[in-house]
């Protein structure tokens, strides 16, 4: 299966042995396999996951992912996957800035009590 990344549209190659080159809906060049995309994707989250803030650039994470792994991707293709990425992990990391918000929150009452002398 491949994956459109810009218009989301999933599709599978017309024969087995074929390698897609554009989306059939948008006639977009920037399509992925989805289970690299996945595979991205997950690295991403993770990596945002592991920050003090979650706050790492999507940029850095793709450059850093594209060194490392020894990606060929053009502009066009790298700002569509950056693009793709920040829709689709908005929902994942929601969740995790939710924990951090939580424990931002603890820290700030420990300090506080801290300060009263309570602790």
């Amino acid at each position: 299966m491949f994956v459109c990344l810009n218009c989301d549209h999933e599709f599978s190659p017309r024969s087995s042995n074929a390698e897609q080159r554009r989306c059939s809906v948008c006639h977009s060049r920037d399509i992925i396999l989805r289970s690299e995309y996945e595979r991205i994707e997950f690295a991403v989250v993770e990596y945002m996951k592991n920050t003090v803030f979650g706050i790492v650039p999507i940029w850095d994470i793709v450059r850093t992912l594209k060194v490392r792994e020894g990606m060929r991707l053009t502009d066009s293709f790298t700002v569509a996957l950056m693009g793709k990425l920040y829709r689709d992990i908005n929902s994942k990391l929601a969740e995790v800035n939710g924990n951090i918000q939580k424990l931002y929150q603890k820290m700030l009452e420990e300090r506080t009590r801290t300060k009263r002398g309570e602790l």
